[in-house]
């Protein structure tokens, strides 16, 4: 099974871009600035039978992109 990552999916479009992905059989990995954001939106998708694990990312952070591709959050 493919991963499809979801930036900025702890809220607004990214989180209902998430959800209809989910909705769609796709396993997801929901980042967020806020880890708790992301964890939130995660929490929602597998309440709702999806497959969604969170990442704490910064797309504007090389330092945190780097993590995020090392596997760290």
């Amino acid at each position: 099974m493919r991963s499809i990552l979801i930036t900025g999916a702890g809220s607004g479009i990214g989180a209902g871009i998430a959800t209809q992905l989910a909705a769609d059989g796709h396993h997801l990995i929901v980042s967020d600035m806020q880890l708790a954001a992301a964890e939130r939106t995660a929490h929602t998708l597998r309440q709702a039978g999806g497959s969604a694990e969170a990442l704490a990312l910064d797309v504007t952070d090389a330092d945190s992109i780097a993590q995020a591709l090392a596997g760290g959050s």
